[in-house]
């Protein structure tokens, strides 16, 4: 089957297309200038397409990447921009949903004195994932009220260019940089209490051990050395 072209004026602005993202027929696009074109695209006689432009959204820089997921509450999108801040929207073909709600903001690089940009971002359940130009992978959770809260985070010596998270189980991770790929994958929460159960109890043993250790540890004499930055007289 052959691939027909969409093209149309008001697509093709002098900011030119940044990135995409897709689900079913609702196609995402970014423009550097921080605009974003949300279309429904229909094949008729599977030959002919056609498409309209459902919403346009305007978020502040150029847009570095884009995730359209469908949950429970509609068809969300996920942005993150190359002036370091992720958001979302709940539902993009709802013309109420015209304010994003923030994930992260004013991520910084003190490396390199500017924004840290967002490269990449995935979503799944109540989780966002982005990774970073300055190689940190964040991962966020909803809570209620629409706020997301960090509740995990890695840093990789080299930019972040794709990140995939699917949440069985628990949440499985994979980042790729420029030149390693990683797999993360969540400790479940049964082992991770049975750790803490058995840490809390070796605490006091451990705190007597050292008790013990410094009672019979011999008092040394002085030996005439002082602060370092004094002299030593012998």
């Amino acid at each position: 089957q052959s691939f027909v072209p969409i093209s149309s004026p008001e697509l093709l602005s002098s900011s030119g297309i940044f990135c995409m993202a897709s689900h079913s027929n609702i196609l995402a696009l970014s423009h550097q200038d921080g605009s974003v074109n949300i279309m429904r695209v229909f094949l008729q006689n599977k030959e002919e397409i056609t498409w309209s432009i459902a919403f346009q959204y305007v978020v502040d820089g150029p847009i570095g990447a884009m995730h359209l997921l469908k949950t429970h509450g509609g068809i969300q999108l996920v942005v993150g921009s190359l002036g370091g801040f992720c958001c979302v929207w709940k539902n993009v073909l709802e013309e109420n949903d015209s304010k994003p709600i923030p994930v992260v903001m004013n991520l910084w690089s003190g490396r390199l004195c500017q924004e840290d940009s967002v490269l990449t971002v995935d979503a799944c359940g109540n989780m966002i994932v982005l990774g970073t130009f300055t190689g940190h992978v964040l991962l966020y959770q909803e809570e209620e009220g629409d706020n997301y809260s960090l509740v995990w985070k890695s840093l990789l010596p080299y930019s972040v260019h794709k990140v995939s998270l699917r949440i069985q189980d628990q949440p499985n991770l994979v980042v790729m940089t420029r030149r390693s790929l990683h797999l993360f994958e969540a400790i479940p929460q049964s082992v991770a209490a049975l750790i803490e159960k058995r840490v809390t109890r070796m605490l006091p043993k451990l705190q007597e051990m050292e008790q013990y250790q410094e009672k019979d540890t011999p008092t040394k004499e002085p030996t005439g050395l002082v602060a370092a930055d004094s002299r030593c007289e012998v």
